[in-house]
């Protein structure tokens, strides 16, 4: 069993300008001031019984598992707040005119799993691995909550069947093929409403919260649950090959994989007048599919030096195949008017901004020219989009290289991702406080946007309105004005880094003999020295990453914390 608990509690100063001062006379807002604080728990309990067999009958074996599951997590809080204090600079529940509103939540899902496995082998050079497993889930629909998936993979030792290979410089030789299915049940509380405390936002930001005047008040969540819910259901198959050549100088690992997977589990947008926000449901079907590479090389192999090589290469390559009836299109979240979204035939993350509004009439002179407003300025087309490229990927390459002498050892590593975007608030601040390279057009004097037109009676002219240099900022620095720059906020993910290098040294044996240390290593290590990225991306690491672990995650940052170097010096003593 696993438990955690923690408190927080958050403080905002309650403040006051007195009459005529700077504040008061420029118009700044007095805050009443706030003080909350919660008490958290999360607990997990997890058990498990197992039943074990190995046989072994004439040339064949077998190894089997039975097993029972079951996993139970819970998660609350309970705590409360004041929204407005009486009396400045004392933080306490108490300190309010009125009462504290009292907050608590909690949560509790269990999974109970049966499974098996088996394997079975042949003279230690064919092998067959059975498995399945049903799951009953209480975050899926009462009386539809089972679900069983399972998978099988057979391998063949070729240097077994054919001995004759180590003859021929194949130490070992192995191919494998795979096939099989996972399955995810749903968050808790999908499948039914829950109610919550009713409370609203005044214009200052301050909630209100019920009961109000001894009567009290409660709304229901705004999403609508779903009574048909299925599981997440991924298939997947897979072919690979193991070797070692030439008295393991050489090693390689190389398979390709198709996933299909089916009836994920989102939240869905629907209109107001439902009287809910979001729809739980089931979606179509996504596929991935890919290789990866791995290859280990030592070229150099003598009493005093050692040097290996490595790399690995992987290219995974998805598509939307599926989505629900009558769509094609869903977005999975938004961000000041970029949208990441699912599309059908496209690689899953797709970026989406409105067009630049152009002319679209093929017979005008002026055809594909970008049209401005009365300012100037570039507008949004209200019915064209442009999919700038998906979160993806091309390809992820890692290298490692390790070289040995006597008691020396230097090591290096470095990847290189090639491909994908990233939505960057960092570089919409940088747009917004004057500080990214593009608000540096023209050196920041005015101009007049080269192939653009106004509208002039309903005609299109040649555009003669100027962008003033003291308005700079509309049409560079802030968003709304420019599909331009909303397209800037969307960055290369690309990246190539040296992300460790280590100068070591261990200690001979002889010089430790009369010590009570049997080992003794002294090493100067330095991680993520060099970075480099492409021009469009002299903002942030495209690492760095706050919005989850899921799909969210790679839709980009929202002002993350700067990566760092490091160097540091690492002494290892073994008694």
């Amino acid at each position: 069993m696993i438990q955690a608990n923690n408190r927080t509690n958050s403080q905002e100063p309650k403040t006051t300008f007195s009459n005529g001062s700077y504040s008061q006379l420029g118009g700044a807002t007095e805050s009443l001031g706030y003080y909350s604080e919660y008490r958290y728990n999360r607990s997990q309990i997890d058990a498990t019984a197992l039943l074990n067999a190995d046989y072994k009958v004439s040339d064949f074996s077998i190894n089997a598992v039975a097993g029972w599951n079951l996993n139970q997590r819970s998660y609350g809080y309970s705590g409360g707040y004041v929204d407005g204090l009486a009396v400045a600079d004392w933080y306490s529940l108490y300190n309010t005119s009125s009462s504290a509103v009292s907050v608590t939540y909690k949560e509790l899902r269990r999974l109970i799993g049966a499974f098996a496995q088996a394997e079975l082998g042949y003279k230690d050079m064919m092998f067959l691995n059975l498995s399945g497993r049903n799951d009953w889930s209480s975050t899926l629909p009462a009386g539809n909550n089972s679900f069983f998936y399972g998978g099988a993979n057979v391998s063949f030792l070729i240097t077994e069947m054919l001995p004759s290979l180590k003859e021929h410089q194949v130490d070992f030789l192995k191919v494998r093929a795979a096939l099989g299915q996972t399955g995810n049940d749903a968050n808790v509380y999908k499948t039914t409403s829950w109610y919550q405390i009713a409370n609203f936002k005044d214009i200052n930001g301050y909630y209100t919260s019920m009961p109000i005047g001894g009567v009290m008040g409660m709304t229901s969540n705004n999403t609508l649950p779903s009574s048909s819910l299925k599981p997440e259901m991924t298939t997947e198959y897979e072919f690979g090959l193991s070797g070692s050549f030439f008295g393991n100088r050489l090693t390689v690992d190389a398979s390709y994989y198709n996933r299909m997977t089916k009836d994920q589990i989102i939240s869905a947008s629907l209109a107001p007048e439902t009287a809910y926000s979001y729809e739980t449901k089931n979606i179509g079907k996504i596929q991935n599919q890919g290789v990866e590479l791995m290859v280990n090389l030592t070229p150099v192999r003598t009493k005093d030096w050692t040097w290996d090589l490595g790399f690995t290469f992987t290219k995974n390559m998805s598509e939307v195949k599926e989505l629900w009836e009558g769509t094609d299109e869903y977005s999975y979240t938004n961000w000041r008017g970029v949208y990441y979204v699912l599309k059908v035939g496209e690689p899953v993350g797709m970026f989406r901004i409105p067009a630049a509004n152009k002319v679209m009439d093929e017979n005008s002179p002026y055809y594909g020219y970008n049209i401005v407003n009365n300012n100037g300025y570039l507008s949004d087309s209200n019915t064209e989009y442009e999919y700038v490229g998906s979160s993806e990927a091309k390809f992820n390459m890692g290298f490692n290289t390790t070289l040995k002498w006597k008691g020396f050892t230097l090591n290096a590593s470095a990847d290189w991702r090639k491909g994908g975007y990233m939505l960057s608030n960092t570089s919409y601040i940088s747009h917004f406080n004057g500080n990214s390279t593009q608000t540096v057009f023209n050196e920041r004097n005015s101009f007049i946007y080269p192939h653009s037109v106004k509208v002039v009676n309903g005609q299109y002219v040649e555009n003669n309105i100027p962008v003033r240099a003291d308005e700079m900022y509309n049409a560079l620095g802030n968003y709304s004005y420019s599909p331009e720059v909303r397209r800037h906020f969307i960055i290369p993910k690309d990246y190539f880094r040296l992300r460790e290098v280590s100068l070591s040294y261990s200690f001979p044996k002889s010089m430790l003999a009369k010590t009570p240390f049997q080992q003794v290593s002294l090493a100067l290590v330095g991680r993520n020295l060099l970075l480099f990225t492409p021009k469009e991306n002299n903002y942030v690491d495209p690492e760095v990453s706050n919005l989850g672990n899921d799909l969210l995650s790679e839709f980009g940052e929202t002002t993350g914390t700067s990566s760092t170097r490091n160097i540091g010096v690492n002494v290892k003593v073994v008694f």
